[in-house]
């Protein structure tokens, strides 16, 4: 105290002597709150990594999924490529010998000409029908291969959030009652 004043210097004292019993109270409150938030932080993350663990899952079981559902159609798809390519060029060499093309150059109404159109268009719609045919169940395969795996996951996310929660939850209302033991604390340093 540098006061020649003996009462103000006396005050003064005591201001830095609350002053030093604040400062380290407030530093124990601030590493407490700090390790309450590491806390918190800790929780979250083991939760968010479970559950990123059981996502990780999901996609997987759904890439093996679609890759055994592929191998179970792509050779019926492959079938009905090369069965529809050999079919064209069959319709296109039927179209093409050599009396036809005299025909269709002899044909003045252009009948034959549009017999050979409706021929391929008729080719295409069925060769669409039947592409269209295998598409929609493979759909509904895979659709249904989805649905299973998201089914069988959902369950375990869902817990794992639900106990997230909770558990979140316990911890705020702990970290709560904390603070307000805290701020009591405070309030009682006030009052000394």
């Amino acid at each position: 105290a540098r006061s020649n004043d003996p009462p103000t210097a006396i005050w003064a004292l005591f201001e830095k002597d609350e002053r030093l019993k604040d400062r380290a109270l407030e530093e124990r409150l601030a590493d407490e709150d700090r390790q309450r938030t590491a806390e918190r932080r800790a929780a979250s993350s083991v939760h968010r990594e479970r559950i990123k663990r059981l996502r990780i899952a999901r996609e997987d079981a759904w890439l093996a999924a679609i890759t055994k559902l592929r191998g179970r159609y792509n050779p019926e798809r492959d079938a009905i490529r090369s069965r529809q390519a050999r079919q064209r060029a069959d319709l296109k060499d039927r179209q093409s010998r050599l009396h036809i093309r005299l025909l269709r150059i002899l044909d003045i109404t252009g009948t034959a000409r549009r017999k050979q159109e409706a021929a391929r268009r008729l080719l295409s719609a069925r060769h669409k029908a039947a592409r269209k045919k295998l598409s929609v169940r493979y759909r509904k395969a895979r659709t249904k291969a989805e649905d299973a795996v998201k089914t069988r996951y959902a369950a375990a996310i869902e817990r794992t959030e639900c106990e997230r929660r909770k558990e979140r939850a316990a911890l705020m209302k702990r970290h709560e009652q904390m603070a307000q033991h805290d701020d009591a604390q405070r309030q009682q340093s006030e009052i000394e």
